[in-house]
Order: structure tokens, then sequence, then C-alpha cells
């Protein structure tokens, strides 16, 4: 178990989408992004939220599918 310990990473709280997207984007080097999410509605505003921010600057296009499934 404990080789595990070297990549996972346990963080609290809400996630900070708007800074997680965009140092993904950052990362990724350019091109074409997708952005796959499936989480409770407030959840997916938040992310959707973001999205739409980042396709503003990013000159490359950037697909969001909202994968929210209803059981």
């Amino acid at each position: 178990m404990s080789e595990f310990k070297s990549f996972i990473n346990f963080k609290f709280g809400r996630p900070d989408f708007e800074h997680l997207l965009h140092e993904e984007i950052e990362a990724f080097g350019g091109g074409s992004v997708g952005v796959n999410a499936c989480g409770p509605p407030a959840l997916m505003d938040n992310l959707k939220h973001a999205v739409s921010k980042e396709v503003v600057s990013y000159k490359d296009r950037i697909d969001y599918f909202d994968e929210f499934q209803i059981w």
C-alpha cells in the first residue's frame, strides 16, 4: 500500500476549477482540449463556468462533455 503514497494526494474542500483547468491547459501545450465531467449540478455549474472563461482566451478548441446521469 505504501507504493501508492508517491502519487496520491488527498485534498479537502471544493476544487478550484478555474485554477486547475488553467494549469492543465497550460501544461498541455496547445491543441484541442476535451473536458469530460460528471457530478452534482452545483459542481458541474462551477466547472462549466471555468471552461467558459478558458474558451474565451484559448487559441485552440475546447469541448465540454457533460455526462450527468440520472438513475
